[in-house]
């Protein structure tokens, strides 16, 4: 836990200022470009990269985990460890959450992936489903006073 704080904390530090910027400690580097939207660990165990803005509305998103018609990219976070790839997705849209839960259960299983959990109430869901080496989930909740809602996509393949 100690180290995932302090790597957080290298990031945010590694974000500061404009331009791109790289610092390497113990065989680690971190670089960071804030103009871009960008901030990347990488060493020798894998990656981790953050993306906000712009540099976040391009992240591909697979056929069984895509974009949510219409929603708007707004960060993403990815990781790179022993060949596997995972990749959360943060969205928004103005259609309701029940429509939106409905879209992934439907793109999970129509992918070939099993359902693993659902919990599903009025504002919102959380879903989760794999099967072929791919890992997909979404949690999808309604905020309160702007109606807007958020979506997490993760997905993975091995």
């Amino acid at each position: 836990m100690k180290r995932a704080i302090s790597l957080i904390g290298l990031v945010a530090l590694a974000a500061c200022g404009s331009g791109e910027e790289s610092t390497t400690l113990g065989g680690t580097t971190y670089t960071s470009n804030e103009q871009a939207g960008t901030a990347t660990i990488s060493g020798e165990r894998g990656t981790l990269s953050v993306a906000e803005g712009d540099a976040a509305a391009n992240t591909p998103m697979p056929d069984f985990a895509p974009q949510y018609p219409g929603a708007r990219i707004t960060s993403t976070l990815s990781s790179e460890r022993e060949g596997v790839k995972r990749t959360n997705v943060v969205l928004t849209t103005a259609d309701a959450p029940a429509k939106v839960v409905d879209f992934y259960k439907e793109r999970f299983t129509g992918s070939g992936l099993e359902m693993k959990s659902e919990m599903i109430v009025e504002t919102g869901g959380i879903l989760s489903a794999e099967g072929n080496g791919k890992k997909a989930s979404a949690t999808v909740s309604q905020d309160e006073e702007t109606k807007e809602t958020s979506i997490v996509i993760s997905f993975s393949e091995a």
